[in-house]
C-alpha cells in the first residue's frame, strides 16, 4: 500500500512518535512524506518512499515590532494555508492509497479540508 504523510512538527516527543509510526509503516508499505523546507530533516530520511519538501519559511520577529509582528504572523499563516492547499493537491494527484494528515502541533495546518480523498 502507498501512504502519504504530511507533517509540520518541531523536535520533541510528538516528533519522535511520528518518526516511530512512519518507521513501522515503511517496513510494510511505501510511505511518501510531504513536509516543509523549514522543518526538521531527521524523519523523512528514514522512510521508504519519496520525500517532498514544500517551500515555506516563517518570517522572523522584529524586535520592538509590536503590531508589525502580528501582521507578519498573519502573513505567515496565509502562506502556510497556501502550502497546505498545494500539499493536498499533490497528495490527491499522486497514487497514494490513503492520505494521512498528522497534526499534533498546536496551530498545525488544516490539510484535511483541502483533500478530496479519505483522510
Amino acid at each position: 500500500m502507498r501512504l502519504a504523510v504530511f507533517h509540520n512538527q518541531p523536535s520533541g516527543g510528538a516528533r519522535r512518535a511520528l518518526h516511530g509510526f512512519c518507521r513501522e509503516l515503511s517496513s510494510r508499505h511505501e510511505v511518501d512524506v510531504y513536509t516543509l523546507e523549514s522543518s526538521d530533516r531527521s524523519l523523512p530520511d528514514q522512510v521508504s518512499g519519496r520525500v517532498l519538501r514544500l517551500p515555506y519559511a516563517p518570517r522572523p520577529a522584529i524586535r520592538g515590532g509590536l503590531y508589525l509582528n502580528d501582521l507578519r504572523r498573519s502573513w505567515d499563516l496565509r502562506d502556510l494555508e497556501a502550502v497546505n492547499r498545494t500539499a493536498a493537491e499533490l497528495i490527491d494527484g499522486s497514487a497514494v492509497s490513503t492520505p494521512a494528515a498528522h497534526y499534533l502541533r498546536a496551530g498545525a495546518p488544516a490539510l484535511a479540508p483541502s483533500l478530496r480523498g479519505e483522510s
